[in-house]
């Protein structure tokens, strides 16, 4: 058995101030799933160390949206992104939000639904 990371208590420590394992990871420079491991094992001894969710937080202001799209449309959207140097959500909430900012959603959709 490999003896116990020498930043092990100050990692739990840490844990339990409320900071996410990929923080603590880069304060004592070490691989993030030995975090995970040494966490994982502090709670089974009965440490009460908060579970983190790992996806990444909203910026203030924003909010996370989730949609389906076509396997073409993703392509088209990849096509446009890369040439703007953008990742598929970056230009995917900057249409968004231009389309809601100016007012085009009866526009882009013409369906006649929001035009009454």
């Amino acid at each position: 058995m490999p003896p116990a990371a020498p930043f092990r208590d100050a990692a739990i420590a840490a844990a339990k101030a409320g900071k996410r394992p990929g923080e603590i990871a880069a304060e004592f420079d070490a691989p993030v799933s030995a975090i995970y491991q040494i966490l994982k094992d502090a709670r089974r001894g009965g440490h009460a160390i908060p579970r983190f969710n790992t996806a990444p937080r909203p910026r203030p202001g924003e909010c996370w949206l989730r949609v389906r799209v076509a396997v073409a449309t993703r392509r088209k959207l990849e096509r446009a992104a890369e040439a703007r140097g953008l990742s598929v959500s970056e230009l995917s909430a900057r249409l968004l939000d231009a389309v809601a900012s100016d007012g085009l959603i009866d526009a882009v959709l013409d369906d006649g639904e929001g035009s009454a």
